[in-house]
């Protein structure tokens, strides 16, 4: 895969700076020398997307909102509608999509890496946007949700994943090596159907040792979509609420959940995680 370089990364900007300046974003500059095409030839444009200066604007301070009793918090918007849509238009250039097979359910992960400290992978272009939304936007609802230390929690794993039918259209039920992970939709939801993530409650924790047969007699797709996606009411009163675009999900990483097989379009979304035994 063809790598960018970043020629200047913005300066940190400071919880002090951000509220004597009143201002409710912040911009990531990222200076892209390179395009490749599927087939990894430079070329001008590719996929809708040119080299040159491009910029990423990330929404400031949202408020978190609690759901299920602390099963999960949502941040709405994380990331502006404009910054979605450029960063899908980006995904037409990547070739990493299948290099890995998943270490969940052995099939391809159908994801593109912007790092991974353990494999040592960096995407310099899209690291800058990341580093920045964790630092000024997830860390600090991070300390002010769980009481965690933002400077002892450390993102170490941050890729976007693709979700669509000829290709991964569904992620079994597991929970993450991380203490928190952020999941952030970069999609539309009508360029979409299904596909919904899906979040258990305690009660449901020890479902991991069921056989994929099992799983599906104690939880059927129907019961998961009614009363376990994202922004279902409680009780299950009412269908879910699709979450918006550049709308953020986070939960702690051992929490069980997956994401409900996809029947059309391509969902995209953005997964940042963090460890805090460092």
């Amino acid at each position: 895969m063809g790598r960018t370089k970043v020629r200047a990364a913005p300066a940190p900007v400071s919880a002090a700076a951000r509220v004597e300046r009143q201002q409710q974003t912040r911009s990531v500059k990222v200076y892209e020398e390179e395009a490749w095409d599927e087939n990894g030839v430079q070329e001008a444009g590719c996929g809708g997307w040119q080299s040159g200066l491009h910029t990423y604007d990330i929404n400031l301070d949202p408020e978190a909102t609690e759901h299920k009793g602390g099963l999960y918090w949502s941040l709405k918007p994380v990331l502006p509608a404009a910054t979605c849509e450029k960063l899908k238009a980006k995904c037409a250039t990547f070739t990493d999509w299948c290099q890995f097979d998943d270490t969940v359910d052995r099939k391809k992960e159908w994801q593109h890496c912007i790092l991974d400290v353990g494999r040592g992978i960096c995407d310099e272009t899209l690291l800058p946007l990341c580093a920045a939304m964790a630092d000024d936007v997830l860390l600090p609802q991070v300390q002010k949700v769980f009481g965690m230390c933002p400077k002892k929690v450390k993102m170490h794993w941050a890729f976007i994943r693709k979700y669509h039918p000829s290709g991964r259209t569904d992620f079994p039920c597991h929970r993450d090596t991380s203490a928190i992970t952020a999941n952030i939709l970069l999609s539309r939801p009508e360029d979409y159907e299904g596909a919904e993530l899906y979040l258990l409650p305690n009660e449901l924790g020890n479902v991991d040792v069921l056989s994929p047969q099992q799983f599906k007699k104690v939880l059927p797709e129907a019961t998961l979509r009614s009363e376990h996606a994202l922004h279902t009411p409680a009780r299950g009163r009412g269908a879910a609420v699709p979450p918006a675009q550049g709308e953020c999900c986070f939960h702690f990483g051992r929490r069980m959940h997956g994401v409900l097989p996809i029947q059309s379009g391509v969902r995209y979304t953005l997964i940042l995680m963090f460890v805090d035994n460092l």
